[in-house]
């Protein structure tokens, strides 16, 4: 939890003393915040321990097993995405130490972030607290292939905006080819320019309860009929709470949004866009209640967050005073709501407790001289 309080006191103490300069622009201090504090962020996941992050270990036995297969053996008929395997590969020709595969796709993930709120967010702090305190900094150092794949559908994005659909449809294939889940990222380009309307909201959720009711029974029967475990009912507790929070946080953003729009009477052709995301992500978070195979999906309309509910406040709370007052609610509401699971759920992730290789005395098993 420590590691938690100190890096976002960070992150605010750096924003603030940056933004008190004179010389320099607002767009030029709001990059250069984001600048230092995905450098910091980049750095402190590169040098996490391999026992920082539930599946860490995991990911370097599998670089040191790859590392010593050839390509033709590596990627036919192997449980990992192809395009994973190659970057093992092509990482094992540079160094067989496996810690380049952490500092390789820490450095990647943290740019991918750091482009994204840059060309997306309106408010570059309240951006950064979201990104820690929703626990994605943590997810970015447990589920390195996935976080890979949300990092190319995030770059990707810029294509949504432009309307240029294929371009997007090449993107969403090659993040799949780093994790599966990354297929859901294609609903986002329909999604982008969707008119906000009550009843496709119903819609969503009624779908959505048939789904939590229906379709996980049928899962788990197929499951059965083919003779395999489900991979995710093991953690089926421990996932129904997380899911069932994780609706409650992105319904709250969305009457939050839905309130302030509503307010302001002011709409513009994204506004639609952040409602749709909060409702997404409620959605896919009350199936994976029952179908625990869908909450890696449901991390790719999450993440949109981190720039959306900062929008939604900019564009809709015009007087600074009361945006100043909402801004350090929100900042509050956060940092107690990961205190909390970090302090009281440390088992979702071991990233949560974060050991830094270079203070830590931890000895590596993994390294194969």
């Amino acid at each position: 939890m420590y590691f938690n309080l100190i890096i976002i006191s960070i992150n605010i103490v750096l924003y603030f003393i940056i933004m008190s300069s004179r010389r320099i622009s607002v767009k030029k201090k709001n990059n250069l915040f984001l600048v230092i504090s995905f450098f910091i962020i980049g750095f402190l996941m590169a040098t996490r321990t391999y026992s920082t992050g539930t599946d860490t270990e995991m990911y370097v036995r599998v670089f040191n097993r790859f590392s010593q297969l050839k390509w033709e053996s590596s990627i036919i008929g192997n449980y990992y995405e192809p395009l994973y395997i190659v970057l093992n590969i092509l990482l094992s020709y540079i160094s067989n130490n496996p810690r380049i595969l952490i500092v390789a796709t820490s450095v990647f993930i943290s740019f991918s972030f750091y482009i994204f709120i840059r060309n997306n967010s309106k408010d570059s702090l309240i951006s950064v607290i979201m990104f820690i305190c929703l626990l994605f900094i943590y997810g970015a150092m447990n589920t390195i292939r996935q976080y890979i794949a949300m990092s190319i559908i995030l770059l990707g994005f810029s294509f949504v905006k432009k309307k240029k659909i294929l371009p997007y449809i090449i993107t969403v294939i090659i993040a799949y080819l780093f994790h599966s889940s990354a297929l859901v990222g294609i609903i986002i380009y329909p999604m982008y320019n969707m008119k906000y309307s009550h009843t496709r909201v119903i819609l969503i959720f009624a779908t959505a309860l048939l789904a939590n009711i229906f379709v996980s029974g049928l899962i788990n029967n197929i499951y059965n009929i083919i003779g395999r475990t489900n991979y995710y009912s093991y953690r089926v507790g421990q996932e129904n709470i997380a899911n069932l929070i994780y609706m409650i946080v992105y319904f709250a953003m969305y009457i939050f949004s839905l309130f302030e729009m509503k307010k302001s009477k002011k709409t513009n052709m994204h506004s639609g866009f952040y409602l749709y995301t909060f409702v997404m992500s409620s959605a896919f978070s009350l199936i994976a209640m029952n179908l625990n195979v869908l909450a890696r999906a449901t991390t790719y309309f999450n993440i949109f967050s981190i720039v959306c509910l900062p929008n939604v406040i900019s564009e809709n709370i015009h007087t600074e005073k009361n945006r100043v007052l909402v801004n350090l609610i929100i900042i509050m509401i956060f940092v107690l709501y990961s205190s909390i699971i970090i302090k009281f759920r440390p088992e979702w992730n071991t990233a949560f407790n974060y050991k830094n290789c270079i203070f830590s005395t931890e000895q590596s098993t993994f390294y194969n001289n």
